[in-house]
């Protein structure tokens, strides 16, 4: 049984900076905007990335539909109803690439609609794999939204399901609106007020969509009383968790 309390907070989002180094071999992007935002009025928008490392990079652009499943894992499909220009570029360090991005279906009157936006960077032709240095590929994902015809008040976050197996509690969290949610953090409480445990990983739960969240009760034998989790849209939302 689950009994809820809201409260409000404020979330921030950050220029992105990226980087994917080992053995000193850097490669680094900022991206600008964080995500992409559609609606009937706005279908096109304008991302600027940045290479602010050291060496030329070459990305290639790919937009990929997203839903989620049950547990609230991403999935990915291609999609043609998102494009970009250009698909494929190279940018020198220190300078700056814009990428149109433009929306030409996926729309749905009563449900908002999310896409990803994947910068994949392509191997350099000059990169020498003996040359004492490995260099990973980085992959930077953002996210797309286009917003319903009418969109519906936010909904608050609900628990529809909470179970403790094998010093574990599986708390599963449901979207009930149409469109998104973002879970910055949820914090686990126990008995005696003390915060027990901290999933800090910001997510977000596209609409209908469920997602798990766990918490180790085992280790020192912890009752979780309390689950608080904070959003972008209802702030932080408590529950109580109310053992038989």
């Amino acid at each position: 049984m689950i009994a809820k309390a809201n409260g409000k907070a404020a979330l921030s989002a950050a220029f992105l900076l990226l980087a994917c180094t080992v053995d000193a071999a850097a490669g680094m992007i900022g991206v600008s905007p964080l995500r992409v935002d559609f609606d009937v009025a706005q279908q096109t928008s304008v991302l600027r990335v940045f290479n602010t490392g050291d060496t030329d990079m070459s990305m290639q652009v790919d937009a990929r539909d997203w839903s989620q499943a049950e547990d609230g894992s991403d999935e990915y499909e291609s999609t043609s109803d998102v494009i970009a220009v250009p698909p494929i570029f190279s940018i020198a360090p220190g300078e700056t690439q814009i990428i149109r991005v433009g929306l030409v279906g996926g729309q749905r009157p009563d449900r908002e609609v999310a896409h990803r936006l994947f910068l994949t960077e392509l191997p350099q032709p000059t990169f020498d794999p003996l040359g004492g240095q490995l260099r990973m590929r980085l992959i930077v994902s953002l996210p797309i939204f286009t917003a319903p015809a009418a969109v519906e008040p936010a909904s608050d976050l609900e628990i529809v399901e909470t179970v403790t197996a094998e010093g574990v509690l599986r708390a599963r969290f449901r979207n009930p609106g149409n469109t998104h949610i973002r879970v910055q953090e949820v914090a686990a409480i126990d008995t005696s007020g003390a915060e027990a445990q901290r999933t800090s990983s910001a997510v977000y739960l596209l609409p209908g969509a469920t997602r798990d969240f766990y918490f180790d009760t085992g280790a020192e034998d912890i009752t979780i009383s309390r689950l608080v989790a904070v959003t972008d849209t209802v702030g932080t939302v408590e529950y109580e968790v109310v053992t038989p």
